[in-house]
């Protein structure tokens, strides 16, 4: 397939995904006008991507069913197929997690009997944290499925990605956005990575004719730490790094599921240092019982 004028692209299948590929769509075809770029949906195979299922996505990469495949970087594998590699990332939107509540009350305000729904661990880890008392609920779905569970009265309130509900145009839904302290978001939240195999270098040009630099240095160096935390990139470690021209800063959370810890760091350093910053911060934070937390996940 690589090689002619038809690019085609995988994505998630949600509406949120949709959408936020879309945008990035949009920026390719007008830097590439010579090529046309075609939703994997149409092809036969698409149907072994059930979903959202981002293996499968990957798999049809693999067998060059399709060119590129557009997710955001939290949902890649750090151990991704040596095969794949990501080329580039659109502009990183909003990369914090946010709380949509049925009676506009904030995370501090909500009772302690009424459900709210979280579907990442690493966030209930630092919600119990926060506050041990609330009922959270492992629930995991669309924004508008969650919102018509919310106004059946079935839960009080979701989490959910800021990056989405932007793409969806539902601010208005939002009941507070949880600043680091409260809850640090995953690896590569809020950012797009384009991803494609390492041999197809006329597929890795076009895709780096979206990349925004300080979005793909911030993923790449959140990718780092965590390789530096685990081995396979799983477990309660939470990171969000800030890129401003030659210098960096990497703020890193790890919390135990059950809220009953948590061990946080924050370290600056310049280009050039990316390495070295991340391992001693992970270090940092394993030496002070973060190696416990990963341990047990």
């Amino acid at each position: 397939m690589t090689g002619g004028r038809v690019i085609t692209t995988g994505f998630r299948n949600d509406a949120a995904s949709i959408v936020r590929a879309a945008g990035v769509l949009e920026i390719l075809a007008e830097a590439n006008p010579e090529r046309t770029f075609m939703d994997f949906r149409r092809i036969e195979d698409a149907r072994l991507c059930r979903g959202n299922d981002v293996a499968a996505l990957f798999s049809l990469l693999l067998k060059e069913k399709i060119d590129l495949v557009i997710v955001d970087a939290s949902l890649v594998p750090l151990n991704l197929q040596q095969e794949l590699e990501i080329v580039s990332a659109s502009e990183r939107g909003n990369p914090f997690k946010v709380l949509v509540s049925s009676d506009d009350l904030i995370l501090d305000e909500k009772p302690d009997d009424v459900p709210i729904a979280v579907s990442d661990p690493a966030s209930r880890g630092q919600l119990l944290y926060y506050r041990p008392d609330l009922l959270l609920v492992d629930i995991d779905g669309e924004f508008d499925d969650l919102v018509s569970m919310m106004d059946r009265g079935e839960i009080g309130g979701f989490v959910a990605d800021a990056s989405e509900v932007e793409a969806l145009g539902r601010q208005d839904r939002v009941t507070e956005v949880f600043t680091p302290s409260i809850c640090m978001p995953s690896a590569g939240q809020g950012g797009l990575a384009l991803v494609a195999r390492r041999n197809d270098r006329k597929t890795r040009q076009i895709a780096d004719s979206a990349n925004h630099s300080p979005s793909f240095q911030e993923i790449s160096l959140e990718r780092i730490f965590l390789a530096e935390m685990t081995r396979d990139g799983r477990g309660p470690v939470c990171v969000l790094c800030n890129v401003d021209g030659e210098a960096f800063q990497i703020s890193a959370v790890v919390a135990a599921p059950d809220g009953s810890e948590k061990i946080s760091g924050m370290m600056h350093g310049f280009a050039g240092k990316e390495r070295e910053v991340s391992a001693k911060l992970a270090r940092y934070l394993l030496d002070s019982g973060a190696d416990r937390l990963v341990g047990k996940c």
